[in-house]
């Protein structure tokens, strides 16, 4: 998620790991929009600099964990590094990303990495994030010295202790409690205009950043509000805000890049956010949450095995044994973009004048296989609208019970992040986190490519791939239930060319 920080996101990976029930202390992710607007649109902190203070060491304590934090050169510190990965515990190390070959940096900058492991030559195992996996990394004790020797030089390591989760309540209530009221200003459009008004290349950076910072914040307490069993609509409020808030950061986004907004769409969306969002700080300050916190036992909540695991994006063989049959989503009426064209179509991609380009290709083929999928897409590519680029479209499919859902797509202007809803008949709706790389990258997010073409561009631009890329995606669906309708995501530089749900084989 668009949240965490490297650190952040680093000791929440390992906490999960080792079965610490982490979730219990994200409460502090709920973030006053009024801190973001004046820290990152006003005073244009950047993500990496924004003042986090959501894994606070005394709720560390509250859960049964304490944190060791030291700053002293590299070698007064390796009895520290050693002890610790004796005890079958990670030191996370700052350094500086400049000095390690595998992160291919070009100037200095402020990294957190985890160490795993070392052997007797002085050699220590690492671990760092690459994209939305961790890989493992070997290196001389020499070159770790001088990475972290060239940056602030903290280091930060955890032993076990004993929970206090009555304490850890009390600081749920003071928190709630100290919540500002008033966050008007975050979601004022005039007050956005006006930024742009003033400078608008700055301002539309900084506005994005903003709120994707904000979709993170939303995202993450709705987790925490699942985990501790908040009852009511509250969850659902948060999600409409994190979807809203994700909307408003695509298109500004899009503004950055082409130099087009539409404004009446940033102001609908930023007044439902903030009549939304309303609605969850009324219940942070109401007595049904203290209630709620009051009688809540967290020692059992932490027994729990946590329900909101992430969905996994890795493939699944199907068509192996004929164990599942597949089922093709009629998604042409739902047309609204063309992404193939010929030099002089009028096919626009992105919104700048970009398309995939078939010059000299007599056509396509209009099945692609991929992973014993069969992807249908447009009868005649270059002819009109091919793609759906996402609106919050909701598609009627055959009621069965479907098991996953396949995706031949990509991005535009940026990787592209959304929800795809299935909707069951009962009325409920498994919400699945979905996203796309960019068109003119390499995968990112676990797809693979299943098409490459070139790229027509208006105008030509320094440093940038003249390849563009479609991909095939898979997501399970959890919930063994009747399906009736697909929900597409509301994310507008999210382009879908087919869809194919698999159901289990009778």
């Amino acid at each position: 998620m668009d949240y965490f920080n490297c650190l952040h996101s680093q000791i929440y990976s390992y906490m999960k790991y080792k079965k610490v029930p982490i979730d219990l202390i994200l409460y502090r992710c709920l973030e006053e929009p009024l801190n973001l607007f004046q820290n990152m649109i006003e005073n244009g902190k950047s993500r990496w600099r924004y003042p986090f203070d959501i894994f606070d060491a005394t709720d560390f304590e509250q859960i049964g964990i304490r944190v060791h934090h030291r700053k002293d050169p590299f070698y007064e510190l390796k009895s520290d590094i050693l002890g610790s990965l004796d005890q079958e515990e990670v030191v996370f190390l700052s350094v500086n990303p400049f000095y390690l070959p595998h992160r291919e940096e070009n100037q200095d900058g402020r990294h957190w990495l985890m160490v795993v492991g070392y052997d007797q030559a002085n050699k220590y195992l690492i671990m760092d994030e690459e994209y939305t996996y961790y890989a493992t990394f070997e290196y001389e004790e020499e070159v770790l010295a001088e990475a972290f020797s060239n940056g602030p030089q903290h280091l930060i390591y955890f032993s076990p202790c004993e929970p206090f989760y009555e304490k850890l309540k009390e600081s749920y209530l003071q928190f709630y409690k100290q919540y500002n009221r008033e966050q008007d200003v975050f979601f004022d459009a005039g007050v956005f205009w006006e930024q742009l008004e003033k400078n608008a290349d700055t301002m539309t950076n900084r506005y994005f950043l903003a709120y994707r910072l904000f979709v993170g914040s939303m995202q993450i307490t709705k987790k925490f509000f699942q985990y501790i069993k908040i009852p009511g609509n509250i969850v659902d409020h948060l999600e409409t805000v994190a979807k809203l808030a994700e909307n408003i950061s695509s298109v500004i986004k899009k503004f950055e890049l082409t130099g087009r907004l539409n404004y009446s769409f940033v102001e609908e969306k930023m007044r439902a956010a903030r009549d939304q969002f309303y609605n969850i700080i009324e219940y942070v300050h109401s007595e049904t949450l203290v209630e709620h916190l009051t009688s809540l036992s967290l020692s059992e909540v932490a027994k729990q095995t946590d329900i909101m695991a992430d969905s996994s994006n890795e493939y699944m063989d199907v068509g192996q044994g004929g164990t599942f049959n597949q089922h093709q989503i009629d998604i042409s009426s739902y047309y609204n973009n063309q992404a193939f064209g010929y030099s002089n179509s009028s096919a626009d991609l992105t919104g700048g004048g970009e398309f995939f380009l078939l010059d000299g290709r007599s056509s396509l083929q209009g099945v692609v296989v991929h992973k014993d999928i069969e992807f249908s897409f447009c009868k005649h590519p270059g002819h009109g609208n091919d793609n759906v680029t996402c609106q919050g479209q909701v598609i009627p499919i055959d009621c069965r019970v479907y098991n996953g859902i396949w995706l031949l797509g990509c991005a535009e202007w940026g990787n592209a992040k959304g929800y795809i809803g299935i909707q069951f008949e009962d009325g409920d709706v498994e919400h699945i986190p979905a996203q796309l790389t960019d068109w003119a990258w390499r995968p990112r997010f676990g797809e693979a490519i299943v098409m490459t073409l070139p790229v027509f561009r208006k105008v030509k631009m320094a440093f940038v791939p003249d390849e563009g890329h479609i991909f095939a995606v898979h997501y399970p669906i959890t919930r063994e239930k009747r399906a009736c309708k697909l929900l597409l995501p509301n994310c507008p530089n999210f382009h879908i060319f087919s869809i194919v749900m698999t159901s289990f084989a009778a």
